[in-house]
């Protein structure tokens, strides 16, 4: 019985208003089943030792009335009538006692039979209180624990931020559910292929003996079969479900699937017999739970291979580096990448690369030691960080995982392809300041091992020079990479200057500047050779898109800006990538930029090289309005030929010719006949690098149309061009 509901002023004030109904009435008692007082009023000036003698039901002396009240002496002159208070199910759980006086020789009908209807309605009105009093703490119990369970949920991490945070975060989540289910034992596991540990651990019931590792296979197999949670709470459910699991045991499982739907595990809670059995809101809670992890396994491990993903491999790597710094440590680094692996989708189907790909997985723990970390980078790349472990051994561990791996035949059928793998090596030390920067000279190494055969582990030494330069260029890798989240990449432009000063719109060429550390502009020349070399063009290319067209967003709605022709460049790698295609195509759509004042320049030599996919790009982006110029045209050896092919608006003559035409009369005729080609075409000629008033002269007596060089203007930043045209509009009206 609730004590709140006991002892509130409504019960007094209605067990006194019975006691002045029933004369002789000395109080009222509350017994439990085992003779304990629970409560007791008494009348002003009545003694109590009348109410406590309190005798069982189950002894002689009480006499039972129809009305179920139980009625036996209390003394020479008092009497106790008892009624029973009952639980939902039906079970005694209390009894309510009134003790009056009664006058033996003149007993009053009437008055006792007041007297029993007082106990009948006072335990009534008890019974009906304890019922509600139940319902509202079964009530209470409940939300407290949705309470709980939403703790649970929210608490649990969704992402692991560091290689030692994995197991952890598991075993956190394995003794949460405990706390708050309150079972007897939990367990995640993982599928075999994963890298992962297992998280395991009893409850508080020290009578548990269940061989957790030895569950897992079945559990895992049951996974196999089930598309959602399952509760085993009996043998026979047990029986059904197709797998050994032992006796007396119940079992709830959640299978943990990764984004497309493979199984990565299961998460498993149990109870020993005598515990309680498990409902549809613990295996809900349950599947809940595997969600989750479901996303952490999917974030930080590979679907394909369960080795952890790049991101998890990075946090490794930044955890040791500064180890290898300070500490001295021997940490290596392994970059390897499947020889021709492209070459086995083609020929034998993806699904056999996949296979491959999985093998070598599976091959590399049995050729490493148990504390390195292991991970698909991606597509056909694998990271391996080996934990004290000089140069020497780790070049040695790496040409015994090139010489195992070139075991694994690709067969299928009667056709069979051989297998290999290259490897690069370092060492961390001092230099390696960033995580970039120490995976750059692990790729760097493997490039190496692939230029000098492949099926060969390549192992940088900082004494090697050709290594060195190529370290230096993999530092402006990092600077870029940098650069474009930070920002510190510069748009300017530079004016293209029309030699029809009447009917000439003008025009400017939108161009790439970079700060260095100290804040001042670095020529392209620095970086953009390394930013091909390592196929980072395409990300720059979009950077200059977004920012360039956000600028002209903002000036270029009317007057001189407005009738402005930019120039955006785009590289090679940007032709081919689809991605940035998509990219810009996205960017016209939602750009109010008149699109008219586009124009996007690619090269003679990277057109002609893909020129499919530049004829497919040019006719894509035309279909907004924009314009196309052929930049550094005459270079190639079969210019005139493919021209045709490629639907340009605008043709650049290669500045190597105009440079030198003033003095180089083969150069004049190659400018000649260039500029005679493309107005036969109804093109629009640029002549580029003019340099002189000499050079601009000969150029307008040609019949050029566009003259561009640091003659005509030098590049300035384009937020300063702008704010010029917007100028010179305002003075102009």
């Amino acid at each position: 019985m609730n004590q709140l509901i006991i002892e509130s002023a409504s019960l007094r004030d209605c067990a006194k208003l019975l006691m002045d109904l029933v004369d002789g009435a000395v109080g009222f008692a509350i017994y439990d089943v085992r003779g304990k007082e629970v409560w007791k009023h008494t009348a002003e000036g009545a003694e109590n030792t009348v109410l406590d003698r309190w005798i069982a039901p189950e002894e002689d002396g009480w006499k039972r009335h129809d009305n179920q009240v139980m009625s036996r002496a209390a003394g020479p002159s008092a009497q106790m009538l008892a009624h029973s208070i009952h639980s939902e199910d039906g079970m005694v759980k209390y009894f309510l006692c009134l003790v009056h006086e009664v006058d033996a020789h003149a007993a009053d009908i009437e008055s006792l039979r007041s007297a029993h209807r007082a106990v009948v309605c006072l335990s009534d009105l008890l019974e009906t209180q304890y019922g509600l009093n139940n319902e509202l703490n079964s009530m209470t119990d409940e939300l407290a624990r949705r309470y709980e369970e939403l703790n649970l949920v929210y608490n649990t991490d969704e992402g692991i931020r560091s290689l030692a945070e994995q197991e952890t975060v598991f075993q956190n989540i394995v003794e949460s559910c405990i706390d708050h289910l309150h079972v007897d034992a939990a367990a995640l596991y993982l599928t075999e292929k994963s890298d992962a540990t297992v998280s395991r651990r009893y409850g508080d019931d020290a009578t548990m003996t269940l061989d957790l590792d030895h569950l897992r296979t079945a559990i895992l197999r049951l996974m196999s079969v089930e598309s959602t949670s399952v509760v085993l709470n009996t043998e026979e459910e047990k029986s059904a479900c197709g797998v050994e699991l032992p006796e007396g045991v119940k079992v709830i499982a959640a299978p943990i699937r990764d984004h497309q739907g493979r199984l990565y595990g299961s998460f498993v809670v149990l109870n020993n017999a005598h515990s309680r059995e498990f409902d549809n809101g613990d295996r809900n809670l349950l599947s809940v739970i595997a969600e989750k992890l479901s996303k952490i396994v999917s974030a930080d491990y590979d679907g394909l291979t369960g080795l952890i993903t790049r991101e998890g491999f990075e946090l490794a790597v930044s955890e040791v580096i500064s180890d290898a710094a300070k500490r001295g440590r021997d940490i290596c680094l392994l970059h390897a990448n499947v020889d021709r692996l492209q070459l086995v989708n083609d020929t034998f189907g993806h699904d056999v690369g996949d296979d491959l790909i999985q093998r070598i997985a599976t091959t590399l723990p049995t050729l490493l030691r148990g504390n390195d970390c292991i991970s698909r980078l991606g597509g056909d790349e694998f990271g391996i960080l080996l934990l004290d472990c000089s140069l020497e051994n780790a070049k040695r561990m790496a040409d015994r995982v090139c010489e195992r791996v070139s075991e694994l035949k690709c067969q299928v059928g009667s056709r069979e392809l051989d297998v290999s793998i290259s490897i690069g090596v370092t060492k961390l030390d001092a230099d390696d300041d960033s995580v970039i920067g120490a995976m750059a000279t692990a790729d760097l190494a493997c490039s190496v091992a692939k230029e000098q055969g492949r099926n060969i582990a390549f192992a940088y030494r900082v004494d090697d020079e050709e290594m060195r330069e190529r370290k230096h260029q993999m530092h402006w890798v990092g600077k870029i990479q940098s650069a474009l989240k930070s920002g510190d990449f510069r748009l300017y432009s530079q004016v293209i200057e029309s030699t029809d000063t009447v009917r000439g719109r003008p025009h400017f060429e939108i161009l790439l500047r970079m700060l260095d550390d100290k804040g001042q502009i670095l020529s392209p020349a620095v970086f953009l050779p390394v930013a091909e070399r390592y196929h980072l063009m395409p990300l720059i290319d979009r950077w200059v898109i977004e920012h360039g067209l956000a600028m002209l967003e903002q000036w270029c709605s009317e007057g001189e800006a407005a009738r402005s022709v930019f120039t955006i460049n785009l590289s090679g790698q940007s032709i081919t990538d689809e991605r940035t295609m998509e990219y810009l195509l996205s960017q016209l759509r939602k750009t109010s930029v008149n699109t008219e004042m586009l124009c996007f320049e690619i090269t003679e030599s990277e057109a002609i090289k893909n020129l499919a996919d530049a004829e497919n790009f040019i006719a894509r982006v035309k279909g907004f309005g924009c314009r196309f110029a052929l930049d550094d045209f005459g270079a190639g050896v079969s210019s005139f030929a493919n021209l045709r092919a490629l639907d340009v608006d605008y043709l650049k003559i290669d500045g190597s010719f105009v440079v030198d035409m003033a003095k180089d009369p083969v150069s004049a005729a190659m400018v000649s006949a260039i500029n005679q080609v493309g107005q036969t075409m109804s093109l629009c000629t640029v002549a580029e690098f003019v340099e002189s008033g000499e050079i601009s002269d000969i150029l307008v007596e040609l019949g050029v149309d566009y003259l561009q060089g640091y003659y005509i203007g030098k590049p300035m930043p384009l937020l300063e061009q702008l704010h010029e045209l917007s100028t010179a509009d305002a003075q102009s009206a």
